[in-house]
């Protein structure tokens, strides 16, 4: 018996993302999806809205750009 070719367009997927290294990938209108996951976005606006009043714009401009690279892991 030969292989059957399978019909990918009439085949249903559930688009449940994947949590991968603090990112959340997933399937949106024919194009991958990838977001920051919920907890590393919470983890991340706590770390610099603590941040913020206490440094100078210039600081804020370099946190922002490294990502949060520069900030302490906690709790993941």
């Amino acid at each position: 018996m030969g292989k059957k070719a399978i019909n990918l367009d009439a085949v249903s997927v559930p688009c449940v993302p994947f949590k991968l290294g603090g990112y959340s990938v997933s399937h949106r209108n024919g194009h991958a999806s990838v977001r920051i996951d919920q907890e590393s976005y919470k983890r991340l606006k706590v770390y610099l809205t603590d941040l913020a009043p206490r440094r100078s714009v210039e600081h804020m401009i370099e946190e922002l750009s490294a990502g949060g690279q520069n900030r302490p892991v906690v709790g993941g």
